[in-house]
C-alpha cells in the first residue's frame, strides 16, 4: 500500500520554489541563465535539489523524482516575443504541473504553471494555465481557463499569446 502524502514533489517543485527562486534573483535569471540552454538546465537542477532538501525535512511531501535532464523548447522564432517551456516529469500521482514557461523578454518577467484542474462536481481533470506575480513579501498567484494541450507547444503558444498579445 502506498503512502498518502499531503502533496506532490512537483507541486513544490513547480509551486513553490521555482518562482520563489525565479522571482528573487530576475537579473541573473535574464542576464545568464535563460540565455543559455545549459544554464537554464543548471537552474532546473538546483530548484530539484532545494525542493529535495526541503522534501526530505518533511515527510508530508512525496519524495522526489529522479531526473536526468530537463526536456525545454523555445516557442517562437523572435528573442522579443518567444518563451521557454520546460517539460516536467511526472511524479507517481498524476501529474500536477506539466510544463513551466518563462518569457525570454526581462521586461515581461513572469512565470507560467501548465496545473491539472478538475471540475469538483464531475471529477472531470484538464489543464489550466497559472501565473505566478510578485506581491508584497509572496507571491500572487492566478489561474485562467480551461487549456487544450494539442501537442508539446500548445501551452506555450498560449503563454506567449498572454505576454505578447500574439
Amino acid at each position: 500500500m502506498s503512502k498518502e502524502y499531503r502533496t506532490t514533489f512537483n507541486y513544490l517543485l513547480t509551486h513553490r520554489v521555482i518562482p520563489n527562486v525565479y522571482y528573487a534573483n530576475l537579473d541573473f535569471f535574464y542576464e545568464t541563465i535563460i540565455t543559455s540552454p545549459k544554464n537554464m538546465q543548471v537552474f532546473m537542477e538546483n530548484a530539484m535539489k532545494i525542493a529535495a532538501d526541503m522534501a526530505e525535512k518533511h515527510p508530508e511531501i512525496e519524495p522526489p523524482f529522479l531526473v536526468e535532464e530537463f526536456s525545454m523548447i523555445m516557442i517562437g522564432d523572435n528573442p522579443d516575443t518567444s518563451v521557454i517551456v520546460v517539460t516536467i516529469p511526472n511524479c507517481e500521482k498524476d501529474c500536477d504541473c506539466l510544463q513551466i514557461a518563462f518569457p525570454l523578454m526581462y521586461t515581461q518577467a513572469r512565470y507560467f504553471t501548465c496545473e491539472l484542474s478538475s471540475n469538483p462536481l464531475t471529477d472531470e481533470q484538464f489543464f489550466i494555465v497559472g501565473e505566478w506575480n510578485p506581491e508584497g513579501e509572496g507571491l500572487k498567484h492566478s489561474n485562467y481557463g480551461r487549456l487544450e494541450i494539442t501537442d508539446e507547444k500548445s501551452f506555450g503558444l498560449k503563454v506567449r499569446e498572454m505576454v505578447y498579445g500574439l
